[in-house]
């Protein structure tokens, strides 16, 4: 399997494996995760600039497998190489939290009309000093705040 050469390989797909048990979790008709508290860095506002002129000179490919999330993303340089014949795009920002990425869904998800989303995130949000519990509520606010866009 491509991504177990990655490095992070093991906590990789262990964390690939948890989060799409956790997003085939039905979210509407369930008790609706409490949105965390819509906070995030100023410090990531370079990378969406960067992302966003990025997109002007070179458009970011249609139908696409968008991979989000923290630095074993925005690291992760051989992305397309491990996907052949699979549109890729990496939005990764190193040391960004869940919380992050549903913060900045409306410039760096929504735009791209993406066919999936693969997120990593979750070690950051650990270290920073959140629970398994409210990464797992920020999970399904990330879910939630994606499809309502893009169901």
């Amino acid at each position: 399997m491509t991504l177990i050469r990655h490095p992070g390989h093991v906590l990789f797909a262990s964390l690939l494996v948890l989060l799409a048990a956790c997003s085939s979790t039905p979210v509407a008709g369930s008790i609706q995760p409490r949105i965390p508290d819509q906070v995030s860095s100023a410090d990531w506002e370079q990378d969406m600039q960067r992302f966003e002129a990025g997109d002007v000179t070179a458009p970011p490919p249609q139908d696409a497998v968008l991979f989000i999330g923290s630095s074993s993303i925005r690291f992760w340089d051989t992305l397309a190489a491990d996907f052949p014949g699979v549109p890729v795009i990496n939005r990764g920002f190193g040391g960004s939290e869940i919380r992050d990425s549903t913060w900045y869904a409306d410039r760096i998800v929504i735009p791209y009309q993406p066919r999936q989303v693969v997120l990593y995130a979750g070690d950051n949000d650990l270290a920073s000093g959140r629970t398994p519990v409210q990464l797992h509520a920020d999970f399904r606010a990330f879910v939630q705040r994606v499809r309502s866009d893009l169901p």
